[in-house]
């Protein structure tokens, strides 16, 4: 059996052992699919080919490429940040049972600029900050109690890290993040 794509053209040898690895699964346990309601809601559904998920393996070389551009894209991304104008204050981490801690960024051609973090789920809405009388720097007070709390700012719709302030070691999905420690009062 020759595979062909839609234009009818031969499929490359990697698609092609794809498409036999799919054609091989088996299929799924009739009681299976009747638990999981697909029989109610799709009576054809049984006929249905379902593929399980296999685990992604790179080679150590692709994986090491991999980082390589991850970084690049990263260091891109912050050097573009920083060149548009992006300045901040470090954050003030008060000494108490809970803080307010002022958070400050400049950033005069933004049009919108929030604070997101661990603080508030990185929800990107909940944190707005304020433009001040200069109207190059924008500002907010987040009322934090002792802990360490990794954050950063939204600056029209984009992440940057506060580069006033260490650098979260554990960034979450690439994006840079800056790290605060609110310490309780007595330590």
């Amino acid at each position: 059996m020759r595979d062909l794509n839609p234009e009818g053209e031969m499929l490359t040898p990697a698609l092609s052992r794809a498409v036999a690895t799919l054609r091989d699964t088996p299929e799924p346990d009739e009681t299976w699919v009747r638990r999981v309601t697909l029989a109610a809601v799709q009576p054809s559904a049984r006929r249905l080919r379902f593929v399980m998920p296999k685990a992604v393996r790179l080679s150590p070389l692709a994986a090491l490429a991999a980082g390589l551009v991850c970084m690049l894209v990263g260091s891109t991304v912050t050097a573009a940040v920083l060149k548009s104008g992006v300045r901040t204050e470090a954050p003030v981490a008060a000494m108490s049972s809970g803080a307010q801690v002022r958070f400050s960024v400049t950033a005069p051609a933004a049009t919108s600029v929030s604070i997101v973090g661990d603080f508030n789920a990185w929800n990107p809405v909940s944190l707005p900050m304020r433009r001040s009388a200069d109207g190059r720097t924008w500002e907010i007070e987040v009322p934090l109690t002792p802990g360490r709390y990794a954050y950063a700012f939204l600056v029209d719709g984009k992440l940057a890290r506060d580069p006033g302030a260490p650098q979260a070691p554990d960034d979450d999905f690439g994006s840079p993040n800056s790290v605060i420690m609110v310490k309780g009062g007595g330590s």
